[in-house]
């Protein structure tokens, strides 16, 4: 019999009977860190809106530069512009941003013009808390706004603003509650001090000083922004039963296997000596007619010949 063939049912029985369990989590699944950028797009930060991108782009850059393997999850981004109607307007992971130019983002930041009369703070943060909230996978969130966070949300148009009361705060409907995540951190940049001030009250209101960093004008150009501690996915008891189960299916396909591969060879084998034995067997030949005996001539038979 063909070793080769032999070989191969073997293999085919060995995968039927085992699978190709995989205990390597999905991509998009594997530990990350998630970063969500809040960029006032309205007019008075027009000329800002550059340096808020490089400033996030450069604490990015730092995240890669640390990174161990280079086959990780990178850390995903995504950009919000603050303006009348605040939209995500990038959304990639960090790789892909260090790849995008400042003429990127000023046509994106351009292609806001008609939303740049207002500035709705408590929409905006609203769709940064949504953003955080949709990627299950991130073990580290961070929040980075660049703002003054003066609520000025459109009235009865686009352009037509509601005017703030100085310092401005959010209102009671505001959503406190979605900040109290251990995993979450928030960075503000560009407050006026009385601003701050009135952020920072209302902060430590709820309970949020550990969460929320503020900063003024002058302390943002002083700031150094470390990253997020890589990502690393505590193991829950959860995880660990999956793993104990995964293992023992794995175990016991195997075994099934081995009986069935154990099998399979020794028929193959006893096959392939059967016809060995067969094929070098001396062949038996059918015995030979007995010679033709004829009667002896007479006497009188050569007396007659003769005469």
């Amino acid at each position: 019999m063909n070793l080769s063939f032999v070989l191969a049912c073997v293999v085919a029985l060995l995968v039927t009977t085992t699978g190709t369990p995989s205990t390597a989590a999905p991509r998009a699944d594997r530990p990350h860190n998630l970063y969500v950028v809040v960029i006032d797009a309205s007019g008075s930060y027009q000329k800002r809106q550059l340096e808020a991108v490089d400033k996030a782009k450069s604490l990015l850059d730092v995240i890669e530069s640390r990174r161990l393997r280079p086959k990780e999850q990178p850390d995903r981004v995504a950009v919000i512009a603050l303006d009348a109607t605040p939209e995500v307007i990038w959304r990639g992971d960090a790789r892909r941003l260090a790849t995008t130019t400042r003429a990127d983002w000023q046509t994106r930041f351009a292609g806001r013009g008609d939303y740049a009369s207002c500035t709705d703070v408590e929409a905006g943060l609203a769709l940064a808390l949504r953003e955080l909230a949709a990627d299950p996978a991130a073990v580290g969130r961070r929040l980075l706004v660049f703002s003054d966070l003066v609520h000025e949300p459109p009235s009865r148009s686009i352009r037509a603003c509601r005017k703030p009361t100085l310092p401005s705060v959010p209102g009671p409907a505001f959503p406190w509650a979605a900040f109290d995540d251990p995993s979450l951190a928030v960075d503000v940049f560009w407050m006026p001090p009385d601003q701050k001030l009135a952020w920072k009250r209302a902060v430590d209101q709820n309970g949020l000083g550990e969460r929320f960093a503020l900063y003024t004008e002058s302390e943002s150009a002083e700031v150094q922004l470390s990253p997020l501690p890589q990502a690393r996915r505590e193991r829950t008891e959860a995880d660990r039963d999956v793993a104990r189960s995964t293992v023992a299916t794995v175990a016991s396909g195997l075994g099934r296997s081995a009986l069935a591969i154990a099998a399979t060879l020794a028929s193959a084998i006893a096959f392939a000596v059967w016809r060995r034995r067969r094929t070098s067997a001396p062949a038996t030949r059918a015995p030979l007619p007995p010679p033709l005996s004829l009667p002896p001539r007479s006497a009188a038979g050569n007396h007659r010949r003769d005469a």
